[in-house]
């Protein structure tokens, strides 16, 4: 995927401290795989090739009891990762293949949810976008983009199109990585309002809120770029964010570990715009607003109870 650097340093900022969490708790039993992208390898890591190389990433799967994947929605890669360890025995300590064929698409999450009965962001193929405009125009992003990445605002259906050439295209396996021009286009309408994230932990009928965030978003030529979080700055009450994280994880079956979820705050209420269904650029500054290592819930070890309120803000900038 050929991403921005601020993404690449947001992505190599959450694997990091999770990595660091992790060996923590396991010491020894503790092994880290990554993709050549690193900047050179310390003790206990090991460089593992992009896909379409499966055949690597499973015989390295075969060998762990237990696999936490950090990997984009984009291309199916979280998927094909998640059933590559589950096919070779692994437990995962995130969400199931079925949590993320859903999450890991902006169009099937919003209509499962609206079905639901959440409050949902309108989700819309391109190709059925109406021909008036909607008030304020419409956001046009990647089905399965991470982040902020592709995501562009556009008032004319004509200008949709011409923003989204590959619009409608098929994922297929690639010999090189997919670019966000070639990945199904969805239009949701612009939403005035400021953007928050929620971070959850869930496990069986524990969902248990750890992050409510103001997300900082900035327009460039009608380009959208996340610039920074303010970590547990919530812009909704936290018996309210804590309420609607229990609703998502009430009716998206298979959510687990760690997960996200975006939304826009309204007059009207929050809307939400995706689920993310794998830890998010929230982690790192986790562990300094909680004041304790957020990975022991991943293990099944003790930790403080759940706090009526958020922890410390944090501010986290993305270059």
């Amino acid at each position: 995927m050929d991403w921005p650097a601020s993404l690449w340093q947001e992505a190599l900022a959450l694997r990091s401290a999770l990595a660091r969490d992790l060996r923590e708790i396991c010491g020894e039993d503790f092994s880290e795989a990554l993709t050549p992208d690193a900047a050179g390898l310390a003790a206990g890591q090991q460089a593992v090739n992009r896909h379409p190389a499966w055949p690597e990433w499973g015989e390295l799967l075969a060998g762990s009891g237990e696999v936490l994947l950090v990997a984009p929605e984009c291309g199916g890669e979280l998927l094909t990762l998640s059933l590559l360890a589950i096919a070779q025995g692994s437990r995962l300590l995130g969400s199931s293949p079925a949590a993320i064929h859903i999450g890991g698409s902006k169009a099937r999450t919003a209509a499962w949810l609206a079905q639901a009965g959440l409050p949902v962001v309108p989700t819309l193929p391109l190709h059925v976008m109406p021909p008036s405009k909607a008030r304020g125009g419409w956001v046009l992003k990647p089905d399965d983009g991470a982040g902020a990445l592709g995501v562009r605002r556009i008032t004319t259906q004509s200008a949709a199109f011409a923003a989204g050439p590959g619009h409608g295209a098929a994922i297929q396996p690639a010999a090189q990585p997919l670019a966000t021009e070639s990945l199904p286009q969805v239009l949701q309408p612009w939403v005035d309002g400021p953007s928050g994230s929620l971070f959850v932990f869930s496990h069986g009928q524990q969902v248990r809120l750890l992050a409510s965030s103001t997300q900082h978003v900035e327009w460039h030529n009608d380009d959208a770029r996340l610039v920074g979080l303010e970590v547990n700055a919530p812009l909704l009450p936290w018996s309210d964010a804590r309420a609607l994280a229990r609703r998502v994880a009430g009716c998206l079956p298979g959510l687990c570990g760690f997960w996200g979820l975006d939304f826009v705050c309204t007059a009207a209420g929050p809307l939400i715009l995706e689920v993310n269904p794998r830890p998010t650029s929230t982690y790192p500054a986790l562990r300094e607003s909680l004041g304790w290592n957020p990975a022991r819930l991943l293990a099944g070890l003790s930790a403080p109870a759940e706090g009526s309120v958020p922890g410390n803000p944090i501010r986290l900038g993305f270059g």
